[in-house]
């Protein structure tokens, strides 16, 4: 055989082998979304004692949707995460719950949607959304993406400023949440005073910056258990500072990809002096 032939050979072997290197990329891809059709979410209203406007309700029927969307393509995964901490005074809560996502939605389209009164509970309206919904597998957290604070303390008396230390270990970016209790929620950092700056590898940076960061009791109780949330992400990824919803708050980093972020979570008990 000759030299010249062997070559030509060699050639069609390769662009067979590059065609179907790309197709079986494309064909990948493509297993990795399915599409989830009229798949229905509910949530359920005691219109007579709720304070949940009617547009609030119907967004937690679309967010049921999505959540049983992930749970079809994803599996059982897709639960609330639930972190324990311990109070000084061994008092054991749970301090924040978020949807860690195993999936991500693609695309969301609304079929139908509407509210029903339950036939079992006449006091009670069903809001219901279905939909077809396209959904991405997720995937698993950065390893090598990750984050320390340090300098917070357990427990703090009312009117004390908080102060600590945060270093990440690639650059990213950060937000700072408060919540007060399983429904208040605010964004501490960035503010009006410290705008949104990218943090850079392995060095520590200082808080507060500007605006100090005041502790203070929203309750007559003796004491109050508030939690620090600290979401590092690789890009920046804004939050309406005015949101006082832990739910949104909540919602916003569920939806952010694993391997994206990075959350560290602090309880902090505040007492009167």
């Amino acid at each position: 055989m000759s030299v010249d032939r062997l070559f030509s050979m060699y050639r069609i072997a390769l662009v067979l082998f590059f065609v179907l290197e790309v197709w079986s990329r494309g064909f990948a891809q493509q297993e990795k979304i399915r599409t989830v059709s009229n798949v229905r979410g509910e949530f359920v209203v005691v219109m007579a004692h709720s304070d949940i406007t009617g547009r609030e309700a119907a967004e937690r029927a679309r967010d049921d949707a999505r959540r049983k969307a992930i749970e079809q393509v994803c599996g059982s995964r897709v639960n609330i995460w639930e972190r324990l901490d311990v109070s000084s005074a061994g008092e054991t809560f749970n301090s924040i719950a978020v949807n860690q996502i195993d999936g991500e939605i693609v695309s969301f389209e609304i079929r139908e949607e509407g509210t029903r009164q339950s036939e079992i509970r006449p006091s009670e309206t069903i809001f219901y959304c279905v939909a077809d919904v396209r959904v991405k597998r997720g995937v698993s957290p950065d390893p090598d993406f990750v984050a320390r604070v340090e300098g917070l303390r357990s427990v703090y008396f009312s009117g004390e400023k908080l102060a600590f230390t945060v270093e990440p270990s690639v650059d990213c970016w950060l937000k700072i949440f408060l919540f007060e209790d399983s429904r208040k929620g605010y964004m501490l950092y960035p503010n009006d005073y410290d705008r949104a700056e990218q943090l850079l590898r392995q060095e520590p940076v200082s808080f507060p910056r500007a605006m100090n960061f005041v502790v203070e009791k929203s309750v007559p109780a003796r004491t109050e258990t508030n939690r620090l949330v600290f979401v590092f992400t690789k890009s920046e990824r804004p939050f309406p500072h005015v949101t006082t919803s832990r739910e949104e708050i909540e919602r916003w980093m569920a939806l952010i990809p694993n391997n994206e972020k990075y959350i560290i979570f602090s309880a902090i008990e505040i007492r009167d002096r």
